[in-house]
Parts: C-alpha cells; structure tokens; sequence
C-alpha cells in the first residue's frame, strides 16, 4: 500500500493562469491548509481550502480554479485568512453572490 504524503511542499510554483506566481504555505491545520500567493509588484492574496486527498497518487490536492466556491476560497486580506484558519466555523464555502 503506498503511503500519503504527509503535507504539500511549503512553497508551490505552478503553471497555466498563475505561472509566474509563488504560492508559500502560511497556516496548516488538520483539516486546512492556507497559502499567501505573491503575483509579484507586491500584489498578494491568500488561498485558504480544505484538505483533499488524491486517492490516486496519494497526495495532498492543491485546489484547481474550479474548485473555488467548493472547497476552496480566495481572501484579499492576510488577518482576515488567519482569522477563518483559526476558526473554520465562521467559512462560507459558497461563492457569494
């Protein structure tokens, strides 16, 4: 049986839409993860979600945009994101319209 990789790395490069950004992981909890994106300039934002594992390769998922509204969320502000990791109970999932 292969075993789970214990945590995604703690910073993230990635490609498509956000090439060029880099994703550092801020927060971990055990059900969540949360990571501060630099879009570079100064610009950042944070990505809060929560733990999914892919069963086939036995990782931890990182959220696609699809997933955004789901189990995923996009914060602008760093105090307010450490705020819902701390206190998932106050989350909206839910794309607010």
């Amino acid at each position: 049986m292969k075993k789970i990789d214990r945590s995604l790395p703690d910073e993230i490069m990635k490609s498509g839409s956000v090439e060029g950004f880099i994703f550092n992981k801020i927060g971990e909890t055990k059900k969540q993860y949360l990571y501060e994106v630099n879009q570079g300039g100064g610009v950042y934002y944070y990505e809060l979600f929560n733990k999914k594992l892919d069963y086939k390769n036995m990782k931890w998922k990182y959220p696609e945009d699809e997933d955004f509204g789901y189990w995923a969320k996009c914060i602008g502000n760093k105090e307010r994101a450490l705020f819902l990791l701390n206190n998932p109970e106050k989350i909206n999932w839910y794309l607010e319209k």
